[in-house]
């Protein structure tokens, strides 16, 4: 799948706009933003060696 980068602005306002709508229509689309948005937020592991 290929990815886009959005700001948290336009996110936020996508967001409020679906909050407005009936709740089957766009619950799955809203889990969805949550689940990418919170895997984007985690930091990422970096495997350094120990520096001596």
């Amino acid at each position: 799948m290929e990815k886009i980068t959005l700001s948290t602005e336009l996110v936020n306002a996508i967001l409020q706009y679906l909050g407005n709508q009936p709740y089957a229509q766009v619950a799955q689309l809203i889990q969805g933003i949550q689940q990418e948005a919170q895997a984007q937020a985690q930091p990422e592991k970096v495997d350094a060696e120990p520096v001596n």
